[in-house]
């Protein structure tokens, strides 16, 4: 999958570890003092894509294709602040391509009720209409005007570590769509 590596078994830690979490929380279940069990279960899988190349790599695909049965998958771009917007919207309808021509099952937001209100009803269209998510992080604390942020400073300016519309739609995901456990 790497330009020079043997990457073939490179998912293996990754879902070797998943697998092992579950058998413990098994393990720990069907046992006698179920009082105090950790769940330590993963439910969800943040899987960071580069902001580089055309859609999903290989090894991407791979990496998928064995969570997908696993973990609710959401995929991100990161180092958006690398793309310019028009880029952004292709990498992600290309993203969106690679995954259903490759049977990948990402994370599906549930439909609203019916009786919610307009406001809500919007925040959950345009939440669906974000994925993949782009992201912009940063561990550089930075002034602007006046006020302290993580952002990454360039000779044109100042781009904030998280756009605060992501913020507002990753917050409002995890608040009201993310099931407790991995639905499957």
């Amino acid at each position: 999958f790497g330009d020079a590596l043997n990457c073939d078994d490179s998912w293996r830690v990754v879902v070797n570890y998943i697998d092992d979490q579950f058998r413990q929380y098994f393990t720990d279940e069907s046992g006698l003092n179920r009082k105090n069990i950790q769940d330590n279960r993963v439910h969800c899988c943040l899987y960071f894509i580069p902001p580089y190349g055309h859609g999903l790599r290989q090894i991407d695909v791979e990496l998928m294709k064995r969570l997908h049965q696993k973990v609710n998958i959401v995929p991100v771009i990161g180092k958006a602040d690398a793309l310019t917007y028009p880029e952004v919207k292709k990498l992600k309808q290309r993203i969106l391509d690679d995954i259903a021509e490759n049977g990948i099952q990402i994370y599906q937001f549930p439909e609203c009720d019916s009786d919610e209100d307009e406001e809500f009803k919007q925040q959950d269209r345009e939440l669906k209409a974000s994925l993949p998510f782009s992201v912009i992080g940063s561990n550089t604390v930075i002034e602007v005007g006046g006020t302290r942020t993580r952002g990454r400073q360039y000779p044109w300016g100042v781009v904030e570590g998280l756009y605060v519309a992501f913020y507002h739609e990753f917050t409002f995901m995890l608040k009201t769509k993310m099931p407790l456990d991995h639905g499957k």
